[in-house]
Parts: C-alpha cells; structure tokens; sequence
C-alpha cells in the first residue's frame, strides 16, 4: 500500500526518505554560513551533519523561502494569510494519524517517538 495522505498518495516520499536518510533522518539539518544566513538562506555554506536546526530558523527559512518568486511574499502578506510555521510538536501526531499502522523508516525511530506515534494511532485519533 503506498503512503498516502487525504488528499492521496504521496508521489514525493520516496525521494524524500532517500534525500532525509543522507541528512542522517533530519529532514530540517542545521546550517552553517556568513552572518544572516539563519533567516536568509540564501547565506548558507554547509549542513551540519547529525544536527537539527531550531525551530525558530526553520520558521525564519520558511519565511525566506515564501519571500522568493513565484510567490514573492512578504511578511505583512504572511501574517494577513495566518501562514506560520508548524509547531515541531505537533509532527509525530500528524505522522501518527496519517502514515498507516505499520511505519517504516529507511532510519532509526527512538524509542520515544515510537511510543508517541503509537498513541495516536492507538488512541482513535488515526485517519
């Protein structure tokens, strides 16, 4: 059965397990470059291998991201949409609601975030 969401099936995630699995299983790694480059991306130089980035600099590379065409948009455009970064907590519930009940990982899943996953899917709560 292929991974799928409810709008489908997810095309992508093949490719993107693959491209997480070299990052270590980050799909958010750290980044390293000249001054600036936590909320501009285009400044970055490297990954850190074995390192995450921190919510606030995903939330800052989003943003910049969000700025560059075709969208273009800026951050007043941002906060009138209510586009916000989604709170990192919240990813294992989703993963656990919409991944099927039996995951598997081309990467290790510590024993804590394998329980948490298991709650959702256990607690009624799975899509």
């Amino acid at each position: 059965m292929p991974a799928c969401g409810l709008l489908g099936d997810f095309g992508w995630l093949a490719e993107h397990l693959e491209h997480t699995t070299s990052l270590g299983g980050r799909a958010f790694p750290d980044w390293v470059g000249s001054w600036g480059c936590r909320s501009n991306l285009a400044k970055a130089t490297g990954l850190v291998q074995g390192s995450t980035a921190d919510p606030d600099s995903i939330r800052a590379a989003l943003t910049y991201l969000l700025g560059l065409p075709p969208l273009g948009w800026s951050k007043e455009t941002l906060q009138m949409l209510a586009v916000q970064g989604h709170s990192p907590h919240g990813t294992l519930s989703d993963l656990g609601r919409t991944i099927g009940s039996n995951p598997s990982f081309p990467f290790e899943v510590d024993e804590a975030a394998g329980g948490d996953i298991e709650f959702y899917q256990l607690s009624g709560r799975a899509v």
